[in-house]
């Protein structure tokens, strides 16, 4: 099956900062893309010109073999991209079933009719556990809830590729395991993931690869195992602890 994403050598400067640096990979169909780095190491920049919120200095990027290269945000939604953001970006007055109607009026498969993306609406918030929140105001939720919430009104999106900036920031480990099952969920029915976050074990129990950043260049890529026990990732982010750790449970558990 051919890739649906495709980065090729996307580049963003800041004057003399390059905070993304010629970066390559592709999305493929019901996989998740763990991608981790230390903080500034331009995790949250590569996301930004895979979702047309920000515009690349160089490279190119396709999805289906189309140029999107510069294309707005609007254009990476009507092509199936649909994201959380590092710091959450609801509409706060409005209720979190109304914030989630949004999203169901919009992406690749937008609702035509309003009483049919309330229905979207319902299905999604049973499915991030936010049902009984549905009439709640933004402002009334706690972090976790908050965070859920991003989530539902990505996937209202119907979305087929989903970009996660950090979801489990500040959640308990209770919620983080709930919220890895969800994204397994969401890869099973062949959406390509990509999940930015600094729970490395939480990365490593759902990634079926992943991509270290440094500096904005790829410092290396491979499967979790791989990743773990790389010298250059240990030196640079992991540390020798972290590895040990993660080899001493056998590889998996994210809490």
């Amino acid at each position: 099956m051919s890739a649906l994403l495709e980065a090729d050598g996307l580049s963003r400067h800041f004057g003399g900062l390059k905070a993304v640096d010629g970066v390559s990979l592709t999305l493929d169909p019901g996989t998740v893309l763990g991608l981790i780095g230390p903080n500034g190491a331009g995790k949250t920049t590569l996301l930004n010109l895979m979702s047309g919120c920000e515009r690349p200095s160089a490279g190119r990027l396709l999805v289906d073999g189309r140029d999107l290269t510069g294309a707005r945000p609007w254009a990476f939604a009507g092509a199936g991209v649909a994201r959380t953001f590092q710091i959450g970006k609801p509409f706060r007055r409005l209720t979190v079933a109304d914030n989630v109607t949004t999203g169901a009026l919009y992406g690749a498969e937008p609702e035509r009719r309003r009483s049919a993306a309330r229905a979207r609406c319902d299905a999604v918030l049973d499915r991030v556990g936010l049902a009984d929140r549905a009439d709640a105001r933004v402002a009334e939720l706690p972090v976790a809830a908050v965070r859920r919430l991003e989530l539902a009104r990505a996937l209202a999106q119907r979305p087929r590729f989903l970009f996660l900036d950090e979801l489990l920031a500040g959640l308990r480990a209770a919620d983080i395991a709930g919220i890895i099952d969800l994204i397994r969920s969401v890869r099973d029915e062949g959406v390509a993931v990509v999940f930015v976050e600094h729970v490395v074990r939480a990365v490593f129990a759902v990634s079926d690869s992943v991509v270290v950043l440094d500096q904005g260049r790829i410092l290396a890529r491979g499967t979790p195992d791989e990743i773990a026990h790389d010298e250059r990732v240990i030196g640079a982010y992991l540390g020798r602890r972290h590895a040990e750790r993660h080899q001493a449970r056998g590889g998996g558990e994210p809490c």
